[in-house]
């Protein structure tokens, strides 16, 4: 499946690819030149013979116990792309707690996002196998740290109801219009230790996942 890029505004530093990144841009050589050039208008949509989209685990075997709910405030964001929270409580030790965690995890290793310039990207390691690319977005990038201490990350589909109505995620703008954005969420900026928790288990929930633990 080839995605074409749907852009953000022009950054000032040069960002790898933009957002969203094209799956196998080797595919489309250099046809991708003069559109990740251009800034601030979306490309053409995805064919649509060719998307692959990210189904449900069909086993139904895991079960995902309730999350506590998100403290107030509840969080606000752009609601359409770029996806961001707006006005977060950052909070650099939580944030640094967060990747400190995040990376002792054995199956991944941070990178360079690349969806996005600013954000550090939850990468699985080589060695890993992924049962479920066509739930990734980029390479084998499951997710990706914002600067604000946000994230992006697939979730599974059972668990994002729970992780919603408890309000912790929203939902892509794309979840339901680009497939293999079914289940990638926006997990909320962290405050806290215990917010670090609730972040972990979803992130690790994700990675089950799209390797098909």
């Amino acid at each position: 499946m080839i995605h074409y890029p749907f852009k953000e505004p022009c950054l000032a530093v040069a960002p790898p690819l933009p957002y969203p990144v094209v799956r196998h841009a080797a595919a489309v050589g250099a046809l991708l030149i003069p559109l990740l050039l251009a800034c601030g208008e979306p490309g053409p949509a995805f064919a649509e013979a060719d998307a692959v989209l990210c189904e449900p685990d069909p086993s139904g075997s895991v079960v995902f116990q309730p999350l506590p709910m998100r403290a107030p405030p509840p969080a606000v964001t752009t609601g359409s792309v770029p996806h961001r929270q707006i006005d977060p409580d950052i909070i650099p030790a939580v944030i640094e707690e967060l990747h400190a965690r995040v990376f002792d995890l054995s199956e991944v290793e941070p990178r360079q996002s690349t969806i996005v310039s600013d954000a550090t990207a939850i990468w699985i390691r080589r060695e890993i196998n992924i049962a479920r690319p066509e739930c990734i977005i980029s390479g084998r990038e499951v997710a990706h740290i914002h600067l604000d201490g946000s994230l992006h990350a697939v979730v599974p589909h059972g668990r994002i109801p729970d992780a919603e109505s408890a309000g912790w995620v929203e939902r892509h703008p794309w979840a339901e219009l680009e497939p293999g954005f079914e289940a990638f969420v926006l997990i909320f900026s962290l405050r806290s230790s215990e917010e670090v928790d609730v972040a972990l288990e979803l992130v690790i929930n994700g990675l089950d996942f799209v390797i098909g633990s």
